[in-house]
């Protein structure tokens, strides 16, 4: 397995969507077909540099430490591959982060035990069937136990307020609202909300609520170090 870093170009571009302090790094695994004078799926003559496939991951929230690559435990990270270079367009994107395979170019994930190293593997697929695959190890340590959960607000629009919840009505689109949430010692970068029968992450989500009844709607939010705090929101579902 070969590997190598980004570029500083392509460094500072990932840095840029990072927290302060947060390090891009990126690891490419070829496959023996992507080797010059091994066998592959480039056809006897065809220019193997203009027919490729290079995955590419940049780890926002990581830093280096004596050559290894380091996180905190419940830290927000981010996996970045669009640094991904590809003659045709990528297909697919699925990591391979705690065992649990996810498809995205750009997923989040946060380690909940410290102590131990964990491998993050990313694989793509371009659409003329080319795959390659690139990997990282992760050394996580313990939480930061200064850091101060985050406040989640919430906001339902259309709606009438009771106490603390609202009265919405049965079939109507309602926009649930939580960019108001704030941290007291950082920045709040993740939001979940939990209906019954599944959730939703981002800040703002709508729902259509098809009986009447009472219902507690669940809101999440995580702050740039990893730590979450949840608040119920009542719904009154009428006619």
């Amino acid at each position: 397995m070969l590997e190598r870093t980004l570029t500083r170009r392509s460094v500072l571009e990932h840095a840029g969507t990072a927290a302060a302090g947060a390090t891009g790094l990126g690891v490419l695994d070829r496959t023996p077909g992507d080797e010059p004078g091994e066998s592959g799926r480039n056809a006897p003559g065809e220019d193997c540099g203009r027919d490729h496939v290079h995955p590419d991951i940049a780890v926002v929230g990581a830093r280096r430490e004596d050559g290894d690559l380091v996180v905190r435990a419940g830290d927000a990270l981010t996996f970045d591959a669009s640094g991904t270079e590809s003659t045709a367009p990528v297909e697919s994107y699925t990591w391979t982060v705690a065992g649990e395979a996810i498809d995205g170019e750009r997923v989040h994930h946060a380690f909940e035990r410290a102590g131990g190293v964990e491998p993050v593997v990313l694989a793509v697929t371009d659409e003329a069937g080319r795959a390659a695959s690139a990997s990282v190890d992760l050394h996580v340590l313990g939480r930061d136990r200064d850091n101060e959960p985050p406040t989640p607000v919430h906001d339902v629009s259309p709606a009438r307020t009771y106490d603390d919840g609202y009265i919405v009505r049965v079939g109507e689109r309602v926009t649930f609202d939580a960019r108001d949430s704030w941290d007291e010692d950082g920045d709040v970068v993740g939001y979940e909300w939990r209906f019954r029968g599944g959730t939703r992450s981002g800040a703002v989500t709508e729902h259509v609520f098809r009986r009447r009844g009472n219902y507690r709607v669940t809101l999440s939010v995580t702050d740039d170090a990893g730590a979450t705090e949840s608040v119920e929101v009542p719904v009154h579902v009428t006619r």
